[in-house]
């Protein structure tokens, strides 16, 4: 819980820096997923990341850096203003239950969230139909051991709820 109540919840391998100023409230995601529940206050609350800033507009939504440089963000209450790094008059806002990825130049048109998305919060990975090496990407942050697959198996569709700590 931050000094103006807003509550983070970081997922694993996550990292960040918190600067909060007079006029605006700003989280720098170096790497990693998180979770926030803004307070109510009258600064600016701005999360950047390599791709862009993602303004909160009174809200609860996840996000998530990408690998690629890319941001995803996930809007369950309120809204969020997206702005690409390059290309800032391309902000798009996404509402509650819609999601997008957004990279320094442009951003996705929104897709549906899917609540199961932050199961990691409760530490568990909701796999539905996911392609086996993208289940090992999601769960190497939880491991100190390299989780890696032959490539001809890499696109083996799984299915099920699998507890992060085991």
């Amino acid at each position: 819980i931050l000094e103006d109540g807003t509550q983070l919840v970081l997922n694993g391998g996550s990292a960040l820096h918190i600067a909060y100023g007079a006029q605006q409230r700003r989280l720098r995601l170096i790497e990693g997923e998180m979770l926030i529940a803004t307070a109510a206050d009258a600064r600016a609350f701005i999360v950047e990341t390599a791709a862009g800033q993602a303004q909160a507009l009174g809200t609860r939504f996840v996000v998530r850096a990408d690998d690629d440089g890319s941001t995803r963000v996930s809007v369950f209450e309120g809204a969020v203003r997206l702005r690409p790094r390059e290309s800032p008059g391309a902000a798009q806002v996404l509402q509650a239950g819609q999601q997008a990825v957004f990279g320094a130049q442009r951003i996705s048109a929104p897709t549906p969230v899917h609540e199961e998305s932050t199961a990691w919060v409760d530490g568990l990975l909701i796999a539905r139909g996911m392609p086996l090496g993208e289940m090992l990407q999601a769960l190497q942050p939880y491991s100190e051991a390299a989780l890696v697959c032959a490539p001809e198996v890499a696109g083996l569709r799984m299915s099920g709820s699998y507890p992060l700590d085991d």
